[in-house]
């Protein structure tokens, strides 16, 4: 017999769901979130039954969709198949989103793999907690969530703080659609960063392939 389907949570409960686990995980953000107010965002069910959601940007005085407008799993699930591979190692996404794409990409890391996604606005990670369960993304170190408009500033010791290994599998960044025009000026300058980063590590990997030998030669010379 196959297993018995589980029931979806409505978004009331899978938000306290997710809360507990928040909480258990990160209680000073469980703690932030609960306080901070979602503002300029309406949640609303999808044709397939998932919450979908858009957010409104000021400046182009719009609203923009967060996630696939009919059925966002099904399209997360499409994505993650596009986009994922068991010979890299290091995964970078710039926009959680309702975290669908998020969500399903983690279920999928291996233990020698790992995901860091970046999220300016604090509104998309609480919406998050309405629309999916968050357990993945929480439930062990393969896994970095950066949330908020200081992330910026987290960028660069991010990427330095990557061991030597994993800097020879790393994965062009992947971008959620709607950071091309919500908060898109500061989007690009988080893209801009990260792109300066991978930068620093392929001219590095480059003179270590290059002139590594020599390097060691020269070295055990001098010892």
């Amino acid at each position: 017999r196959g297993r018995r389907k589980q029931p979806m949570l409505s978004a009331a409960e899978q938000y306290q769901a997710n809360l507990a686990v928040l909480t258990t995980k990160n209680p000073a953000m469980a703690e932030q979130i609960e306080q901070f107010p979602m503002t300029n965002l309406a949640l609303f069910p999808g044709q397939s039954g998932a919450l979908c959601g858009n957010v409104y940007d000021v400046p182009t005085q719009q609203w923009i969709g967060l996630a696939h407008p009919v059925d966002p799993l099904t399209e997360a699930e499409a994505d993650c198949d596009k986009l994922y591979t068991p010979t890299q190692k290091v995964f970078c996404l710039l926009g959680l989103g309702l975290g669908y794409f998020a969500v399903a990409f983690a279920k999928r890391l291996h233990p020698w793999q790992r995901l860091c996604v970046w999220e300016l606005d604090p509104n998309c990670f609480k919406a998050m907690l309405y629309a999916v369960d968050v357990r993945p993304l929480f439930s062990d170190k393969r896994v970095d969530l950066f949330v908020g408009p200081e992330i910026l500033n987290q960028v660069e010791p991010w990427w330095l703080n990557l061991d030597v290994y994993d800097k020879l599998h790393i994965v062009p960044p992947m971008t959620a659609g709607y950071i091309t025009q919500y908060m898109a000026d500061r989007w690009a300058v988080l893209l801009e960063k990260t792109g300066d980063m991978l930068r620093h590590h392929m001219v590095g990997l480059s003179t270590w392939k290059i002139f590594g030998k020599l390097i060691g030669d020269n070295d055990l010379r001098n010892m």
